[in-house]
């Protein structure tokens, strides 16, 4: 995607669930992480969360844990979690990540 040296990123541990501990991941400020709080924001219950990673071949476990990223969701097309990267975005401009 071509992002120039003067596109901010953010560092954040990687987990140590696959045995890379002290790895860290490079994030595209410009690509929030959606977490199960924004959903829980928005009134999505668990039960169709779960429901809805299992319809998009997507980790139910990374998301609970990690969150995902924003773009990750969008890919989905699902007016919903548009709605959820939608807010995951909004937060992050506002400063409330």
């Amino acid at each position: 995607m071509g992002h120039g040296a003067e596109c901010p990123v953010v560092r954040r541990p990687q987990i140590d669930s696959d045995n890379q501990k002290g790895r860290e991941e490079v994030t595209d400020m410009t690509d929030p992480i959606v977490t199960v709080a924004h959903c829980r924001t928005l009134g999505y219950c668990a039960r169709g969360m779960r429901a809805f990673f299992a319809r998009h071949s997507l980790d139910w476990d990374e998301f609970r844990h990690n969150g995902s990223p924003a773009s990750k969701i969008e890919a989905t097309g699902d007016a919903m979690a548009i709605a959820a990267a939608s807010l995951a975005r909004h937060m992050m401009t506002r400063g409330d990540l």
